[in-house]
């Protein structure tokens, strides 16, 4: 029943009066051409044949029976010839030849073709798979041409002529929902839905449950929006499935219902809407109300996210990328991450730069990391931004440039990262890239100490204690440092070990030991000797050993040296002159004379290793060089 209080009065009810005039010259012009002059098969034998032969698919026959039905005046064969050319059946599809034989239909008050004819200028069509260049050939095979541009004027005016069909009622109400060729009017909208729905067309129903639940027009009514859902979804539209599920499951306008809305998504999947593939696919993997199936969940998901859906997209990078229910698989993360980042996520756009950054699930690429960093920090992402600063400071990937990094760790100070902040400040103070500004860099040194920066307390705690940009004041100096050690800043425990080392060498000792730990190769070369001396600690020369190898690793010359010599003797190992020769010479190629004369000896003298005089001359004149000030 129409619902009470909804009049018809003005210019809709002038469209549907027209709408109802032009069916009746319709039917008036097919009584008058219901028979050809002549010998020759009448319009409705034509139409009959044509309908056989397209039923057993042969369609060359339909289309010649349809055709010459359609010149004699056909309506129904004009509209059954635009259907076949916009199927592409018997004949090479053409949307502006489908569009020419509706119009043909549509002219004689055939409603179909006025609906179809409606439907195409609303979002205007483009024939698929045609690859022909245009004037010459293509004219001559297409003389209505291949596309129809969209015409909301010219849809308006056959989807009105069309009104009577539930299907046209409720274009024309998307058309007022939208405002497409009209101003938006949602009170016009809704009428026309009313109108669809009440010849029980399952689109409307749907439109008129979107009506109420966002309250267009009318007051928001969750319970009215879900009564028309329900409507919908019982004649198996997938949208409107999907639409009771969500209230279902947070109960809005329904009580909540898990299961009922488990079953919806299931059933909207099977359809293929993607949002119903995607809900279906997580209660598959995680076994809730649908049977667990993790395999059906990842296909269901990935049903999803090769229709666009950029959430199923996400979440299937997000299901490889973890392995719920199956190994990772970073590979195809990668692949997914990549495609949410090309549609613009810019969460996702950071983490493909990450990922080609450490060579996760794709090869190492720091031309395509800073790449996708440069696009997540121009959409906003705060660590995306520090990451293009530290790559522009660093030259990894990009041209080195202090000024560019200055830029982008403002601009990822400005949005509250800390890390960004404290080397901001610390570009500042030393004039990196920007004008040197003491006073700016105090202030983001602070923010970012008062946030809990180890890197920031630090720099801090050094112009405190040097007085440099601040009033020299050791106690807050100490205080800072200490602060940052504290939370595990390994330059920050390795300046308060040394700090302690000449009072207090067991204090010291378990500073330094905390930052060797956190990898600081000064603090592992330091508490290496400390080892050796039993500085503060027991003497082990056997943990000594390591020490040094951990700090020599990473490339300490020092550390290389005496780790040498202790392999040399022996001393907390066992003794290898070959190995203590590698250490020599690496710490010799750094630089350091006294490695070089170790090396020069070794091979003059022929310690564990066959003397060779040539190699003992070279290295004698690398290490005079280095005596001599590298000259």
């Amino acid at each position: 029943m129409r619902p009470a209080g909804l009049a018809f009065a003005g210019p809709f009810a002038q469209v549907r009066l027209r709408a109802l005039l032009a069916a009746s010259v319709a039917r008036w012009v097919a009584a008058a051409r219901r028979l050809l002059p002549g010998g020759e098969p009448s319009v409705a034998d034509l139409l009959t044949e044509g309908e056989k032969a397209h039923a057993a698919r042969r369609f060359p026959a339909a289309h010649a029976a349809f055709r010459r039905a359609a010149i004699a005046g056909s309506a129904e064969a004009a509209y059954r010839l635009g259907l076949m050319q916009a199927r592409s059946e018997g004949v090479q599809g053409s949307m502006g030849d489908a569009a020419a034989w509706y119009r043909r239909a549509a002219e004689a008050g055939h409603q179909d073709a006025q609906f179809q004819l409606g439907a195409i200028h609303l979002t205007g069509a483009d024939t698929h798979g045609l690859r022909m260049e245009e004037g010459g050939v293509r004219d001559a095979l297409f003389p209505n041409g291949v596309a129809v541009e969209r015409d909301h004027d010219a849809a308006m005016r056959w989807l009105a002529a069309a009104a009577p069909k539930p299907e046209a009622q409720a274009a024309l109400g998307d058309m007022y929902r939208r405002g497409l060729g009209v101003p938006v009017d949602h009170d016009m909208a809704r009428r026309w839905y009313v109108l669809a729905a009440e010849q029980g067309l399952a689109a409307a129903e749907f439109a008129l449950g979107d009506i109420h639940y966002q309250g267009l027009g009318v007051e928001p009514d969750m319970a009215l929006a879900a009564d028309w859902y329900e409507k919908a979804a019982e004649k198996g539209e997938p949208r409107a499935q999907v639409a009771l599920a969500a209230m279902l499951r947070s109960g809005a306008g329904r009580p909540v219902d898990e299961k009922r809305a488990a079953e919806l998504f299931a059933a909207a999947a099977e359809k293929g809407e993607p949002r119903a593939e995607l809900q279906a696919g997580l209660l598959h993997i995680k076994g809730e109300h649908l049977a667990h199936d993790v395999d059906r969940g990842e296909t269901l998901m990935r049903r999803a996210a090769k229709q666009g859906l950029l959430p199923a997209i996400l979440a299937l990078a997000e299901f490889y990328s973890r392995g719920e229910g199956l190994p990772p698989d970073l590979r195809e993360a990668a692949i997914w991450y990549e495609r949410a980042a090309a549609m613009g996520d810019v969460a996702s756009q950071f983490i493909i730069g990450r990922m080609y950054a450490t060579g996760s699930g794709v090869a190492q690429n720091l031309r395509e990391a800073a790449r996708w960093f440069l696009k997540a920090a121009e959409g906003g992402h705060p660590t995306a931004a520090h990451n293009v600063a530290v790559f522009h400071m660093k030259g990894t990937g990009v041209p080195q440039d202090a000024g560019i990094a200055a830029a982008w760790y403002r601009r990822a100070a400005e949005a509250g990262l800390p890390a960004a902040q404290a080397q901001l400040g610390r570009m500042l103070a030393a004039g990196t890239g920007v004008e040197r500004d003491g006073k700016e860099a105090v202030a983001w040194l602070t923010r970012a100490a008062e946030a809990g920066d180890g890197e920031a307390k630090t720099a801090l705690a050094l112009m405190h204690l040097r007085g440099e940009a601040v009033g020299r004041d050791p106690k807050r100096g100490e205080q800072l440092l200490t602060e940052a050690a504290e939370g595990g800043h390994a330059d920050a425990g390795y300046m308060v070990g040394m700090r302690l080392l000449p009072t207090d060498a067991a204090g010291a000792a378990r500073w330094i030991a905390r930052a060797a730990e956190a990898g600081h190769v000064q603090a592992q070369f330091q508490l290496a000797v400390m080892l050796c001396q039993g500085s503060g600690v027991a003497t082990d020369l056997v943990a000594a050993v390591a020490w040094y190898e951990r700090a020599a690793e990473k490339g300490h010359r020092l550390a290389r040296y005496n780790l040498a010599v202790m392999r040399q003797k022996g001393q907390g190992c066992e003794a290898d002159p070959v190995e203590a020769l590698a250490w020599f010479e690496a710490a010799g190629e750094q630089g350091l004379g006294v490695a070089a004369r170790a090396v020069a000896d070794i091979y003059r003298n022929g310690r564990g290793v066959p003397a060779d005089a040539e190699a003992a001359q070279r290295w004698q004149e690398i290490a005079e060089r280095e005596a001599a000030g590298g000259a």
